[in-house]
């Protein structure tokens, strides 16, 4: 069983004004496309202040959400409706606004997702400020199966962090934890006392792994990167516009190859890319030159990326691969990958391998840190991400393997059914991520 949860102020969110909105009553028959040249652009309010309590029990965030819910189930079908957010990724200035979702036929689900994941990046938070989750046996003595420990890492304000905790059986079978029965998983937030006191909304994933077939012999484990290091390969093509997604859940699908995207100050954008087993990720993320304000001399912010095992662990690159970079508006890069897929990673103790012990969907996260507002004159900063996998395809995950079959530019039939069988959740990693609504807890007021 592996418990992995995204969390942070991420998604502290929305507030009014409503341009030239106001709730109404749903009419009683079918709503039709509005007539005229008529249109609405909301300008919900993402500051910092949102997180304060509005007099009723909940946050000013939580109670503008219901208003923005209740205005967009009103409007009648197909009306020309946009999304701006304002205050999200400058502190000051009344030009702050950004594009959310520009003014098209009114999709009520989307709009209310959009709505749903205005982020306030960037509210104050301390470097070991961050979550600590634990996962115990519920029996008398509460032997602990798995703990760690994720923190922002810096000062300069929030962004997404994700962790991870699970339960593997040992391969002799002699653990307290192998037997099967019932786990109690917590969570706790850290802050300190000068950080942002709003909630941390946060999404929770739980996945389940069936065992190998019985008589199966795994390949042998792949503790270290050999040719998927950081000097291997990477594609030299063109670059393609590309726009990762918002979150784990929502990542952008990609195939080896060059990619273009962009970030604002306090954002992460995220991608997917599948990886078989016996083959690895191997990725670099370039950013170039951008031109700055003026400011004080040696001003300058930074730039991360991580990736995550298909069930969101993060995996750890041991040193290989510089993960984080200062930058100044110049030329800089990071860089991330993974050893090759094996089952048998998961008995290794290198942080490194265990998360890449199944085949599947791999995450890469591109993060600008929250001061670039302060350095970079266009308020979204370009990059460009490069692409591989290396190594051959294996069908499976025994020894012995034979490389995957193409069929007309298809994988083999027999090895998506062993990847059922033998790597896929038996939950289903969907609805983990921050694309998604966050549930409300028991005392939030349902819309």
């Amino acid at each position: 069983m592996a418990a992995a949860l995204s969390g942070g102020t991420l998604l502290a969110l929305i507030a009014a004004p409503l341009a030239a909105a106001s709730p109404r009553e749903a009419p009683a028959s079918p709503r039709t496309v509005a007539e005229g040249n008529a249109s609405l652009v909301m300008v919900p309010d993402s500051s910092g202040s949102m997180a304060e309590d509005d007099g009723s029990g909940s946050t000013r965030i939580e109670s503008a959400r219901r208003a923005v819910g209740t205005v967009v189930d009103a409007l009648p079908d197909g009306h020309p409706t946009g999304l701006r957010v304002y205050g999200a990724d400058r502190e000051e200035g009344c030009t702050d606004t950004r594009l959310v979702r520009p003014v098209e036929p009114l999709d009520r689900a989307a709009l209310e997702r959009a709505v749903t994941a205005v982020p306030q990046p960037g509210v104050p938070v301390a470097s070991m400020d961050g979550l600590r989750l634990a996962l115990v046996r519920d029996e008398k003595y509460r032997p602990r199966c798995g703990s760690t420990w994720r923190y922002f890492g810096r000062n300069a304000g929030a962004m997404p962090i994700t962790a991870a905790v699970s339960r593997i059986p040992s391969a002799d079978g002699g653990r307290a934890c192998d037997g099967a029965g019932r786990c109690l998983l917590t969570v706790e937030r850290r802050s300190h006392a000068d950080s942002d006191r709003g909630r941390w909304p946060f999404e929770l994933l739980l996945a389940t792994e069936r065992p190998l077939t019985e008589g199966t012999v795994p390949a042998h484990s792949e503790p270290h990167y050999g040719a998927g290091g950081k000097d291997a390969p990477l594609p030299t093509d063109p670059p393609r516009d590309v726009e990762g997604g918002t979150g784990l859940n929502d990542a952008r699908r990609l195939g080896p190859g060059v990619w273009r995207d962009e970030l604002i100050p306090a954002q992460t954008r995220w991608y997917r890319v599948r990886i078989g087993w016996g083959q690895q990720l191997r990725y670099d993320v370039e950013f170039g030159n951008e031109p700055t304000v003026d400011g004080p001399a040696g001003t300058l912010t930074r730039v991360s990326t991580e990736a995550y095992g298909p069930t969101r662990v993060p995996v750890h690159p041991g040193g290989e691969f510089d993960t984080g970079a200062l930058y100044r508006g110049e030329p800089a890069a990071v860089s991330g990958g993974t050893v090759p897929v094996t089952w048998t990673n998961r008995w290794e103790s290198a942080t490194r391998a265990v998360p890449v012990r199944r085949a599947g969907e791999y995450y890469i996260g591109v993060g600008l840190d929250p001061d670039a507002a302060e350095l970079a004159e266009n308020v979204a900063v370009g990059f460009v991400l490069r692409v591989a996998v290396i190594g051959e395809e294996k069908t499976g995950p025994e020894h012995g393997a034979p490389a995957v079959r193409e069929r007309n530019g298809e994988r083999d039939g027999g090895q998506a059914r062993k990847e059922t069988e033998a790597a896929r959740d038996g939950s289903g990693p969907g609805g983990a991520g921050w694309s998604g609504p966050v549930r409300p807890s028991p005392r939030r007021p349902e819309r």
